[in-house]
């Protein structure tokens, strides 16, 4: 089951981007995503910013809606598979493997 908080790191070469994301009983979901990145002149930024909307689970694909800029975004992830401490999606042919947060629900 997809309920609780779930976590994602994704890493490049000068930066790293990490979302904690919750899935509520209710259909909603909130993200906080916080990235970090560095400059070859070794100037280094980072912000964090947070998203929430709905999402819906149905023919293993996990459908999210949420509202940016008074628009609403669809983004449909297929499930490869999910377990009890893992859940790995697939999104434009790249997977996302994320792991359950010890700060679960």
């Amino acid at each position: 089951m997809v309920l609780g908080t779930w976590e994602y790191v994704e890493k490049g070469k000068d930066w790293k981007e990490t979302s904690i994301c919750t899935y509520a009983n209710d259909g909603t979901f909130n993200c906080e995503v916080e990235e970090h990145g560095c400059t070859k002149s070794g100037w280094c930024e980072a912000q964090s910013y947070s998203t929430s909307g709905t999402w819906l689970i149905a023919n293993n694909s996990l459908t999210i809606h949420t509202t940016l800029f008074k628009k609403v975004h669809t983004q449909k992830l297929e499930i490869v598979s999910l377990k009890a401490d893992n859940l790995v999606l697939k999104f434009s042919n790249q997977q996302q493997i994320w792991q359950r947060s010890s700060s679960a629900n």
